[in-house]
């Protein structure tokens, strides 16, 4: 198993303290180093760091500038997914007005929801490799058309 399946940590953490557990008293995680590892081709891969300081420096030597605008591309991605789980995630979705509060009309724009993520991602990257790291997570979403989740 990756980290394919533990991207927000905070939810699962969230849904056992209802049980009173935590995630300690039901298993154990352990760092992966690399954290998974992308296969272009034949010879051709790309080992993805588990520290960020390796992260950065990696998407530096592949592209130049790359490193500063993934900081940028997380510090947005943080706001959008702190929205998300604070404003969005929990609501039980029985009315669209669930989700007219302030938080969320001041920042429409802000969280890019008319925007594409692939025009987004080509915003901060432009080489072929680092656009395809940074769409990987998408790819869980498009292999499951009638995926389906409630917490």
């Amino acid at each position: 198993m990756g980290p394919s399946w533990y991207w927000m940590p905070d939810v699962f953490d969230r849904y056992f303290k209802k049980f009173g557990y935590e995630v300690k008293d039901l298993y154990t995680l352990t760092k992966l180093s690399p954290s998974f590892r992308i296969y272009f081709g034949t010879n051709d891969i790309m080992d993805v760091p588990a520290e960020s300081a390796d992260l950065f420096q990696l998407f530096e030597d592949i592209e130049k500038g790359s490193g500063e605008k993934l900081q940028q591309f997380l510090k947005e991605a943080e706001y959008k997914y702190n929205v998300g789980v604070n404003d969005l995630i929990y609501k039980p979705g029985l009315s669209v007005f669930e989700f007219a509060n302030s938080a969320i009309i001041k920042g429409v724009l802000k969280l890019q929801v008319f925007s594409s993520f692939k025009k987004h991602v080509r915003k901060f990257f432009k080489h072929p490799k680092l656009i395809a790291l940074m769409e990987f997570p998408i790819l869980f979403l498009g292999a499951m058309p009638n995926h389906t989740c409630s917490v």
